[in-house]
């Protein structure tokens, strides 16, 4: 999926209505719903942060899938593959002592069925850490489309699209280097 392909269907989302039609009770579930599905996402960045790889990775589908866009262009299929990414000796012992990961306008959208839904976000990473001997500070940007879907009646990711230039971030984890230009 290109950049350009991932813009056109997050802004979909973006701009898809909020339902307000059912019950008192249905409109209650969808906003219960909700809820769970922007949960997903914020407690995915607090695990990531910790580094809690069986809680962070608890919340994904066993076929999840995701994609890495901007200045770094990663697919990785299933969740077993993507803990083998993150829990590695080079990734716990990066540069960076101190990740923080925020979300901010995040828009959530559910399927008629409730059974899927969409949340995109606005996100920005900081990272500290030690380099060279000094202290240095790094920060990226970017946007996240998770794809959510319940199993066992709970919201998984099972789908993520993060578009960010983390290429440029000085202590983003070795591995992500800048695309070629053009």
């Amino acid at each position: 999926m290109t950049t350009t392909e991932h813009e056109t269907e997050r802004l979909g989302v973006v701009a898809s209505a909020v339902r307000t039609d059912g019950t008192v009770e249905q409109r209650l579930l969808r906003l219960e719903d909700e809820r769970a599905a922007r949960d997903v996402v914020m407690r995915y960045g607090h695990f990531l942060d910790a580094k809690r790889w069986d809680d962070l990775f608890a919340l994904f589908t066993d076929d999840a899938v995701r994609l890495l866009g901007g200045s770094f262009e990663q697919t990785t299929n299933g969740r077993a593959a993507l803990r083998a990414l993150y829990d590695t000796p080079a990734n716990n012992a990066a540069d960076a002592d101190q990740v923080r990961h925020h979300y901010a306008s995040e828009i959530v959208r559910l399927s008629e069925s409730g059974d899927t839904a969409s949340v995109v976000a606005y996100y920005t990473v900081h990272l500290t850490g030690q380099r060279d001997g000094r202290r240095v500070r790094g920060t990226h940007q970017g946007v996240s489309h998770f794809t959510l879907r319940k199993v066992d009646g709970q919201y998984r990711i099972g789908r993520q699209v993060n578009i960010s230039d983390i290429a440029h971030n000085p202590l983003a984890p070795s591995g992500y280097v800048d695309r070629p230009a053009g």
